[in-house]
């Protein structure tokens, strides 16, 4: 019940909500397979959620399925991602590897502490404004290139998710 509690009250700004059940995991390679693809409009970059937040992204799409990048992958990608501080501040999170997510400030003197929610940022016209990411951890300066690099523990346990939303 909760979890559908959720679900509901994720900000999806009149996006399109395709329910995928989830085929197959594999963590290695930070990938999910969905039973979900183009046959039922999914399309390449959406934003793939549960009720605890964002999961990932979608990268490939088949016919009647697709691979979900998950917000963990170190591969190349970065999203918008928010923290919902005393002043919220805005940068780039990817990730580092299973739970390991970093949010790059392009600012030292962000007001940012260890428990503060981290969330979309709004700034992709695919992913909207408002979905949970997950909660700071840590934070440190990086005085060589004047950031402020934030780890963040993700929200969503992937261990137990058996569907998800992708948001068209």
């Amino acid at each position: 019940i909760e979890s559908l509690k959720g679900l509901m009250n994720l900000p999806t700004l009149g996006k399109k909500r395709i329910v995928a059940p989830i085929w197959a995991s594999n963590p290695r390679e930070n990938m999910i397979t969905i039973g979900a693809g183009s046959k039922q409009s999914v399309i390449r970059g959406a934003a793939v959620v549960c009720a605890e937040g964002l999961v990932g992204v979608v990268h490939v799409v088949g016919p009647d399925t697709s691979q979900v990048q998950l917000l963990s992958s170190p591969l190349p990608f970065k999203i918008g991602a928010t923290v919902q501080s005393e002043v919220p501040v805005a940068g780039l999170l990817h990730g580092e590897g299973e739970n390991r997510l970093i949010l790059e400030l392009e600012s030292t003197a962000a007001n940012v502490k260890q428990g503060d929610l981290v969330i979309t940022s709004g700034f992709s016209e695919r992913i909207p404004r408002g979905i949970p990411i997950g909660k700071v951890v840590q934070v440190r300066d990086d005085p060589d290139f004047g950031t402020k690099l934030v780890q963040v523990f993700p929200h969503v346990e992937l261990a137990r998710l058996q569907s998800v939303i992708v948001l068209r």
